[in-house]
């Protein structure tokens, strides 16, 4: 980039949140290095102080399952979104998905799927981190399980190899 010999394009503009966002504006400042300010309160933005990292998953919880919605009238499950930088320890998506899936999801016996480790049921939100044009969806997309077919998932594990290979996977 500082070598100026290929062209270089910036992106400037925010598309995802109002400008005036306190999202927005402590993004800036972050990205500055720089301890996102607080004043003046923006009502889409605040500062959580917390040390301990169970302590922090608990508070994460809380706030997504009671205190937000209880606040802010809004649904935990469409309203709400975490956002973690990194996926392993405790306070990575793994870790966050698994106990906010058992506070706003929980397991009540209905069939589930496992993938990588991780149990997916009906309800659970779910997002898109690969860009698959055939289908028309994009890195970013949200989601939500509406129904997981038991019965296809069988007939689709009992398939020969060849038969797997020339199947479709919708």
């Amino acid at each position: 980039i500082n070598s100026r010999v290929l062209p270089v394009v910036r992106l400037t503009r925010v598309f995802r949140q109002a400008a005036e966002s306190g999202i927005v504006r402590a993004a800036h400042e972050i990205l500055q290095g720089n301890m996102p300010t607080l004043d003046p309160p923006a009502p889409d933005f605040f500062f959580v102080q917390t040390d301990e990292a169970p302590a922090i998953v608990d508070r994460i919880v809380a706030l997504v399952s009671d205190r937000i919605p209880k606040r802010f009238g809004f649904n935990p499950l469409t309203d709400i979104q975490v956002l973690s930088p990194m996926n392993r320890t405790e306070l990575g998506v793994t870790n966050l998905n698994s106990r906010l899936q058992t506070a706003l999801n929980p397991d009540k016996g209905q069939p589930s799927l496992e993938r990588f480790g991780q149990y997916f049921r009906a309800g659970d939100r779910v997002l898109q981190t690969a860009n698959d044009y055939k289908k028309h969806v994009f890195n970013g997309d949200l989601g939500r399980i509406e129904e997981i077919n038991v019965e296809e998932r069988l007939r689709e594990a009992l398939k020969t190899p060849d038969e797997a290979a020339h199947s479709k996977t919708i």
